[in-house]
């Protein structure tokens, strides 16, 4: 590969410096299909007992899809083929999970290893990793420290025997040391990105030394570290091929440890994709028809066998101006070969799916079509806009308008072909999207391939002449200027999230998880980081009901999620006795749903309006009747309560009540306290048209029911920003009967509700969300299965694994202790939403999560960290 001057660095212009610290704002991108890595001999040995290695990583190829074929990604390794050392993602088969960080080492006649037991598969973020290795401990569990994104890891197994004490590893040592590549097994390589990489001879740092905690989210700090005879710090500023101070491989501590380059070159190094400023990237994890292979940093997409490919892109806010590029490769013009660009609606947008609910510009064959939800528009069949190879396709899409410009080598192809479109000026769009659905880049080839720039390479993979525009904030480096008011897709420029570590309140201001063990007494339980207005308590290695209880009501008063039963209070004292700042407080022995001795719980708050309450009268809006809210208005969460009243309009008309929200909901659950009846569930996207006769049973395994009108009013529902109605069902408006409502409505970069469709795989759909979840509530809506609730707290039943595969399974409609098995691997959390990791009909929860095909799954999410500022996981 060519060395080239760089124009990637004015990306760097419009980090957030009032966030982050400036010390990881490049990258060095590595291609395993290149046969990409850096090298060094260190001329003199150093401590091979004692060291510490920090890097901040964002990968690319997942180790089943290493094009080296073997079964891992290597991030650094040193020694020669008979006696060394390996840091490295490893999928082998030895190993229960996928994915997982491993530092092996084999000295000549015995094998060591130590394994961070989780799954290292978010592909759209960064991790922070670092090893701090001193062998000469007499702890065993001291020798081989690893902490990601700031945090020790404690869930560390061995496959090999454990390292022993005085261990001299292959660090250190006077023989070859690779970066990206495995010196035993010299055919596999590292796939993606990696920063600010630190490597220290003679010390055992934790992770403070090279990060810092800033408002929950772990960013990187000037190393603080002494880095001894053979410690190297590697910035990737440097576009040169030497190793010297101005190569790629520049040591920039000081040392003057230098590295050289093998399958790289200046177009690799100063890449704008940082920790201080991630990238969107095509998502490895989301794709249609058939898994595909990515390359060049998951930005390029090859067809493989007889199968069209299509992936979609990591990020896309609600709100803005975006623009991005792709490169098409092969000439349209013939019937063998297509390209589609454009975007995807997010709901359709699952694995295997037919790819027809998107809203792209299609060309082959001389036939240029735009085709939006599985209506065809066709713009030429002349070859007017066909793109030849080395044709640039441009989209420049306003999610505020919905209008969405298609570009041809800087040509905007508008609806009516007799005129150009003109995006800056928001006139002639090639077409205009609904602003209700939510959509993330798409990018589709076949017998074909194509590359994406989001605005980190005008070259696409130094292929063509660099063009070297910006966005208006001075990020970018784009083939065509960027039409004004556009932006280019990176998290510098994503609008600041409502809720999130850069803003007024974080999400655990709103919402959060605490686990907490009983003690059979007074028990406070704190930690919440509010007062919780809404409480839901489950106890986890027990049988014991789902009890919520909320400021609204009062603290003895409680509903049982998995039940009919009306609320609880003076006939079955079971509850707490009060709501405290930052918690609450249970003082009775005998509550087994509460406070049992040594048994665990898990406790799910949300914050509403502190307990402070509006009452409606009937009649104060109109149409309205009598309730009372309580509402967080910025969180979208709020709860009702009122009195069915059917008197005078019968079945079929619906009661209307102030919810307070401010916008509309999306998902209501309504309970009666007075009766026993079931839960009604309402999810905006169980509807069909603008029928809203459907409804759910949150206390049942049930699928959808769209049994009569009396729900929600049906067709004559009232849903806005200001109102909701009900109907006379006993569920919901039976007269005379008492009830309580929950509503949520979505709220970028924190709130998700949505639906996905399944696939029957184990490798299942990837549902975006735009933010890391902390919480997630997920029902089969087709086939009559369970509630299934995951948390990012939870880590697992009686163990110490961290997050992904989430494992700790609840079931909502039933009173079940907590259940996990590795053999039941259920969702990733990652980044930017979630993937489902099981399905098919082997197992309930399989079928709960991803039976098959044909099954529609709706869901609620709640946020960890917006994407915005969210690491990988």
């Amino acid at each position: 590969m060519a060395l080239l001057g760089n124009l990637k660095g004015s990306a760097q212009a419009f980090l957030q410096p009032d966030f982050y610290n400036g010390i990881a704002t490049q990258s060095l991108r590595f291609e395993d299909g290149d046969s990409s890595y850096l090298y060094r001999t260190p001329s003199s040995a150093g401590n091979r007992r004692t060291f510490t290695f920090s890097a901040w990583i964002k990968r690319g190829n997942l180790d089943a899809n290493n094009v080296g074929g073997g079964s891992d990604t290597t991030v650094m390794s040193a020694g020669t083929s008979d006696i060394f050392s390996v840091l490295r993602f490893v999928s082998q088969s030895f190993t229960t999970l996928k994915d997982v960080l491993q530092l092996y080492t084999w000295d000549g006649s015995a094998d060591y290893s130590e394994e961070n037991d989780k799954s290292f598969r978010d592909v759209s973020a960064w991790y922070h990793i670092v090893m701090a290795v001193d062998t000469t401990q007499s702890t065993a569990g001291n020798r081989v420290k690893f902490y990601i994104n700031g945090t020790l890891q404690t869930a560390i197994k061995q496959y090999y025997a454990q390292v022993p004490q005085n261990h001299e590893t292959s660090f250190n040592s006077t023989e070859a040391h690779w970066i990206g590549r495995n010196v035993n097994s010299t055919g596999r390589y590292f796939d993606g990105y990696m920063a600010e990489i630190n490597f220290v001879d003679g010390t055992q740092y934790d992770a403070s030394y090279f990060g810092e905690t800033k408002n929950g989210v772990w960013i990187a700090k000037t190393p603080n570290v002494t880095y001894g005879t053979n410690g190297f710090r590697l910035q990737f500023k440097e576009v040169g091929g030497s190793a010297n101070a101005s190569g790629i491989g520049a040591d920039t501590s000081g040392n003057g440890n230098h590295f050289s380059i093998g399958g790289l070159g200046g177009h690799d190094s100063n890449w704008a994709d940082s920790p201080e400023n991630n990238f969107c990237i095509l998502n490895p994890l989301h794709y249609l028809t058939a898994s595909s292979h990515m390359s060049e940093g998951n930005l390029q997409l090859t067809h493989e066998s007889t199968a069209h490919r299509a992936n979609i892109g990591s990020m896309l806010p609600e709100t803005g101006k975006w623009y991005f590029e792709v490169y098409n490769k092969t000439d349209t013009a013939g019937s063998t070969v297509a390209i589609g660009v454009g975007l995807q609606d997010i709901s359709k947008a699952v694995t295997y799916a037919t790819g027809a609910d998107n809203y792209v510009f299609y060309s082959n064959n001389n036939n240029a079509r735009f085709t939006a939800n599985t209506s065809t528009t066709t713009l030429s069949t002349d070859g007017t806009y066909t793109p030849g190879a080395g044709a640039v396709i441009q989209v420049a899409y306003d999610a505020d308008s919905g209008k969405l410009f298609i570009g041809l080598n800087n040509t905007y192809i508008a609806a009516d072909a007799g005129n150009d479109g003109d995006p800056a000026n928001g006139n002639n769009p090639t077409a205009t999207l609904s602003t209700s659905l939510k959509y993330l880049p798409f990018v589709g080839v076949y017998n074909n391939e194509a590359t994406a720039n989001f605005g980190q390479d005008s070259t696409f993979d130094n292929t063509i002449s660099a063009g070297g525009n910006t966005d208006e904030n001075g990020i970018g480096d784009f083939k065509y200027a960027v039409p004004s008011g556009f932006l280019a897709l990176c998290t510098s420029n994503m609008p600041e999230p409502t809720i999130g570590p850069n803003s007024e309140t974080q999400a655990d201001d709103h919402h959060n998880t605490v686990l907490y063990t009983g003690n059979g007494g007074t028990l406070s339980v704190s930690g919440f980081g509010h007062q919780p207005d809404w409480l839901w308590i489950k106890s986890l290695s027990i049988t014991g009901n789902h009890r919520l209880t909320d400021s609204t009501r009062g603290v003895s008063a409680n509903v049982i999620a998995q039940a009919l039963d009306e609320e609880k209070g003076d006939s079955d004292p079971e509850d707490i006795d009060s709501f405290d700042s930052d918690g609450f407080t249970v003082t009775q022995a005998t509550y087994d749903d509460f406070n049992d001795s040594g048994d665990s719980y898990v406790a799910w708050s949300w914050k509403a309006n502190g307990g402070t309450t509006t009452s409606h009268s009937a009649g104060d809006n109109s149409a309205t009747e009598a309730s009372v809210s309580q509402a967080n208005t910025t969180s979208g969460f709020s709860i009702v309560t009122y009195t069915g009243d059917t008197s005078g309009h019968g079945s079929t008309y619906p009661s209307t009540f102030n919810h307070g929200l401010g916008k509309t909901p999306r998902m209501i659950w309504t309970k009666s306290r007075s009766t026993n009846y079931s839960w009604a569930v309402y999810h905006e996207d169980m509807n069909t048209g603008s029928s809203y006769n459907h409804t759910i049973e949150l206390d049942s395994s049930d699928a959808r029911s769209s049994a009569n009108n009396a729900y929600w009013g049906g067709n004559t529902m009232t849903l806005n920003n200001n109102l909701f109605s009900i109907g006379s069902d006993n569920t919901t408006g039976a007269n005379g009967v008492t009830y309580v409502a929950y509503l949520f409505a979505d709220v970028e970069g924190y709130s998700k509700i949505g639906k996905y469709t399944g696939n029957g795989d184990n490798d299942g759909p990837f549902v975006y969300t735009g933010f890391r979840p902390a919480w997630v509530l997920i029902k089969n809506i087709t086939s009559a299965l369970n509630w299934s609730l995951y948390d990012d707290t939870r880590f697992g039943v009686g163990t110490t694994q961290t997050i992904n595969p989430v494992m700790s399974h609840i079931v909502v409609n039933n009173n079940n202790a907590e259940f996990d098995s590795v053999s039941y691997p259920t969702i990733d959390i990652v980044s930017n939403g979630f993937k489902v990791r099981i399905g098919g009909t082997g197992s309930t929860i399989a079928q709960n999560l991803n039976k098959s095909s044909s099954d529609v799954f709706i869901y609620m999410a709640f946020a960890h960290q917006p994407f915005k500022y969210a690491n990988a996981l």
